[in-house]
């Protein structure tokens, strides 16, 4: 394939890419369907306004490292985690329910390091306990799940 072909081959693609939010529906686990969409460089509150029937609400983002942007949505009443490369989601994760996941100083039993993870609260515990956890492989683009049994995290 020519270098010319190979261009004229991308940009088919990327242009083929499904905008923002277009055509969501709320009632089931929206992250596989975020995979590939090309989000709009527009203000945010005018994506938050063209997509209001989602409940859509930008929780926030991290610069990006590597390449890639973490950026949570509130979409239909759960929060969704994405990783964008060139403002196309490469990786979701769903949270369901309205939970806001927050960055974190964790470490795990018996273990002297601390590692920054992106962790999710247990709204039903009494006390502050990790329900989900996460870090970034800012190479692959990729959330990695991380067991948060043992995991002592400082509160955020």
């Amino acid at each position: 394939m020519t270098l010319h072909a190979a261009c004229l081959l991308a940009s088919l693609l990327s242009s083929a890419a499904v905008k923002d939010f277009e055509g969501l529906t709320c009632g089931s686990d929206l992250a596989p369907v975020l995979l590939g969409r090309r989000m709009s460089d527009g203000p945010v509150v005018k994506t938050e306004k063209r997509y209001e029937k989602l409940g859509l609400k930008a929780l926030g983002s991290d610069e990006a490292e590597q390449g890639v942007t973490f950026v949570s949505w509130a979409i239909c009443g759960d929060t969704y985690l994405t990783l964008e490369r060139r403002s196309v989601i490469v990786d979701a994760v769903r949270i369901e329910g309205a939970r806001d996941p927050a960055w974190s100083e964790c470490k795990r039993s018996g273990e002297s390091a601390t590692a920054p993870l992106l962790i999710v609260a247990d709204p039903a515990a009494a006390a502050f306990r990790v329900a989900r956890a996460f870090k970034i492989d800012y190479r692959a683009g990729k959330f990695v799940a991380v067991d948060p049994a043992g995991l002592t995290c400082e509160k955020p």
